[in-house]
């Protein structure tokens, strides 16, 4: 029994490690596919440390990149290109700045700079030239320049300086000065020696403005003053200046309207032949009819027309009904006046042959009249254009003469028939006991040419009487009476008028 037990003993001994055997083995198997699956898994969450690791640092290179090329780009919005001076973004977001955060008591001041007569250097020294020009002046202007200043270029040949801290009015004063004066010695380029200046407009916050763009606005208004006093000067920005500023918006947009409505009227001067009482041309007055603003005279509004460039379309406009009313007298001359702007634009022989051509007018009963002036400043292009219209028919007189350039030059020149001598004119320039001597020197020189004097502005018979002794026939003015309607003209005879 005991043999027996002892059998069945190890017999379950043996069962129970072959179990545990077995059981082992199990276990150790699945250890074995657990760890493989641990490493496989271990494996992935490395690659994916490695794919985050490199997502980051190609993040960490985006971002880099993203701010590299924010600071290129700011750069490039904020930065004059030429100059490297900040440019006109970057000063608008400093000054608006610096206006927000200015205490009670503090000021600061903006200096408007524009160079004189810059476009001539352009067009005679061409842009690459004038690039060099406008790098040396940016650092003449620096020159000038201290802690508390800010300069920018605006565009073109334009600065912009912000002073801040000023505390005493007469050191900024000198400061201007100094700038202005800078520019009184020639710049030494590879093209050349130039001599140029410039014009300062000046305001000052917050007296003359409190946001940034009414300071930048004044001290524009005040640029614009410096040029029309003389150039080469500086003007501080006042109410005064404000108002003529306002005024000239308020003109452009009366004007503008004027033209498109054709407000204008039509006026004619006789030039009156004293010696046989005949009338020997008309020349056109054109009057602007404003209402409660009053009846202006062409000299009053003409020269705003021409700088704002107005001047075109309201001459073409007047020409083309000058052309319809002259079918109501046709035996008659018309004298018509010319400015600049209008002479000069490059359709203007386009248009009035178009005007002539539909209207039926004689091209020889015009008389194209330009100013002494306008001919003094543009000869060889007037005369080109002189020489082209007169071959076509047109005839041309020279206005105003003896009163400007007195150019012998013009005289001789110039394909026209007759020469007008402003005589109130020359007696406004001279002294009385040299006047009608001068009338008569003008009057001798402008024979010698084989040209026709014709007297204006006779108001006087003062003046009359120095025509009459220089043998004069021609004459125009007051003295013969006023401004006629073309109803007026077609039904008056000569006589009449000398009468009235």
């Amino acid at each position: 029994m005991d043999y027996i037990g002892f059998i069945i003993a190890i017999i379950a001994i043996c069962a129970a490690a072959g179990f545990l055997a077995v059981l082992l083995y199990r276990t150790a198997k699945e250890k074995g596919a657990l760890d493989k699956k641990l490493m496989e898994k271990d494996d992935e969450l490395t690659k994916v440390l490695k794919e985050v690791t490199d997502a980051k640092e190609e993040l960490s290179n985006k971002y880099r990149e993203i701010k590299e090329n924010e600071a290129s780009i700011k750069k490039l919005a904020y930065e004059d290109k030429l100059t490297g001076l900040p440019n006109k973004a970057a000063f608008d977001e400093l000054l608006g700045h610096t206006l927000e955060t200015l205490r009670k008591g503090e000021s600061c001041a903006v200096m408007y700079i524009d160079l004189d007569d810059f476009k001539t250097f352009d067009d005679t020294w061409g842009h690459g030239n004038c690039d060099e020009l406008i790098l040396d002046i940016s650092h003449r202007l620096r020159q000038n320049l201290d802690e508390n200043d800010y300069i920018a270029r605006m565009n073109g040949d334009e600065f912009i300086i912000l002073t801040q801290n000023i505390e005493d009015s007469a050191e900024f004063d000198n400061k201007v000065k100094r700038i202005e004066k800078a520019f009184h010695f020639p710049f030494l380029t590879s093209f050349g020696q130039m001599m140029v200046t410039v014009s300062i407009g000046i305001a000052m916050a917050p007296k003359d403005g409190k946001k940034a763009d009414i300071v930048l606005r004044n001290a524009s208004y005040a640029l614009a003053e410096a040029k029309i006093i003389g150039k080469d000067t500086y003007c501080y920005f006042s109410e005064d200046i404000e108002k003529k500023e306002l005024d000239e918006i308020d003109l452009k947009s009366d004007l503008a309207n004027a033209i498109q409505n054709d407000d204008f009227l039509l006026r004619y001067e006789p030039v009156i032949n004293i010696r046989d009482k005949s009338i020997d041309s008309l020349r056109l007055k054109l009057i602007w009819d404003r209402g409660e603003k009053g009846i202006w005279r062409a000299a009053r509004f003409s020269r705003f027309a021409e700088k704002t460039g107005q001047i075109n379309q309201l001459g073409m406009n007047a020409f083309r009904r000058v052309c319809e009313e002259m079918k109501r007298f046709p035996d008659k001359k018309m004298i018509f006046p010319l400015t600049k702007r209008i002479f000069m634009s490059v359709d203007f022989e386009t248009s009035i042959n178009t005007i002539i051509n539909e209207t039926g007018v004689d091209r020889s009963k015009i008389i194209f009249e330009l100013s002494e002036e306008v001919i003094g400043e543009n000869f060889d292009d007037c005369l080109f254009f002189v020489k082209s219209l007169t071959d076509k028919g047109f005839q041309f007189r020279i206005g105003s003469f003896g009163n400007g350039l007195c150019s012998m030059r013009i005289l001789r020149d110039f394909p026209v028939n007759e020469v007008a001598v402003s005589v109130m004119g020359i007696y406004a320039e001279h002294e009385d006991e040299d006047s009608a001597e001068f009338v008569s020197l003008v009057t001798e020189n402008i024979r010698k040419f084989n040209k026709v004097p014709v007297f204006t502005d006779i108001s006087d018979p003062v003046y009359e009487n120095i025509v009459i002794k220089n043998g004069g026939n021609l004459v125009e003015g007051e003295l013969y009476g006023g401004i006629m309607t073309a109803e007026q003209v077609e039904n008056l005879k000569a006589s009449d008028y000398l009468s009235a």
